[in-house]
Order: structure tokens, then sequence, then C-alpha cells
């Protein structure tokens, strides 16, 4: 572990929207990946970002979707958003939740905040010798450095801090006053 320190040498603004109760979680997972990116490599978040509004949300598929597309980070004046296809808000009648739907969703939520910590670190991504075609658009996007990365990276942190901070905190909704019932995953 090294002396930097992510969280503490920060000051972001999140902001949290999703239906499951993930705004503590989600906070948790990103500071806990930013500093295993950090430390992973040896870079720290660039001083223009120290401040920085951070925006964490769910969206339901659009009507008759089948573009695949599960994530974006997007970055403006205004700080990052990312937005995650939430399972949780789909109502098309083959959309469920299940354990197959959740892990993929924790997938694309850390695959979401390895694009967040390379636009603070100002990183590009994994570079390597693939050969692809340049003129299409699909080739260029599987094979861009910071969308490799993000692949590589984000089954990794899924499994090291993902299933911890968010499945198994979140997912499985405790007996409370409510009496709400387990989810069954």
């Amino acid at each position: 572990m090294s002396k930097y320190s992510a969280k503490e040498s920060t000051n972001f603004k999140i902001n949290v929207s999703f239906v499951a109760p993930l705004e503590e979680p989600l906070k948790d997972l990103l500071y806990l990946i930013l500093q295993d990116y950090c430390d992973r490599f040896k870079v720290s978040v660039l001083p223009h970002y120290k401040e920085v509004r951070i925006n964490l949300c769910g969206y339901m598929k659009p009507s008759g979707d089948v573009s695949g597309q599960m994530g974006c980070t997007i970055e403006s004046n205004f700080g990052f958003m990312i937005q995650v296809r939430d399972p949780f808000l789909d109502e098309e009648e083959d959309s469920y939740v299940n354990d197959i739907t959740v892990y993929s969703y924790l997938d694309t939520i850390c695959h979401e905040l390895v694009h967040l910590c390379q636009h603070l670190t100002g990183r590009k991504g994994i570079h390597l010798r693939i050969p692809y075609d340049k003129n299409d658009e699909e080739d260029c996007y599987f094979f861009d450095p910071v969308e490799i990365e993000a692949r590589v990276l984000q089954g990794y942190y899924s499994s090291k801090y993902g299933l911890e901070t968010i499945i198994n905190k979140v997912l499985t909704i405790q007996d409370s006053d409510n009496k709400e019932k387990d989810i069954e995953l």
C-alpha cells in the first residue's frame, strides 16, 4: 500500500441515484477501486480533479433497445456522470433480476469506475499490439486501450471489492422495521 490515500487527498462530491440502497456502498467501492488503481499504476488523482462532482445513477433500458449498452462515463464542465443500466428498473416482460444479472450489473459498475479512475489520473489504458481495423467503429471501441484496461480490471474489482461491498451488504435486504423479505439470488 502506498503512502498516497485516494480518499484523504480528494474532496469529491458524490451523488448516487439507484433503486437499490447503494449510496454508501458505492462510495466505498469507488474509493477502494481508486486506491488500488493509484497503487497499482503508481499514479495519483490529478490536481484539477481533487474537488470534483461525481454523479452515479441507474437508468432503465429503453424499450426495444438491443444495443447491449450497459453503461457510460461522461465528463463535463460540471464533473462526471456515470450511468449504469439498472436491472431493478427494467420493465420488459423478459427482464428479471437473478444472480447472473446482478453480477453483470456489478461488473458494469466496476467497469465504469475504472473509466472514472482513468479520467481522474490521466491514464490512457493498457496498450496492446493487436491488429484491428481502424476504420471499423466497433473494432476501434473494443481495442481502445481504455476499454481493454476497463475490461481487464472490472472482473478483478468485482470479485475483490464488489462482492463484499455491494452484493453481500446491499442486495440482501435485511429484515427491517417494515419487514421486507430477502431477495433470493
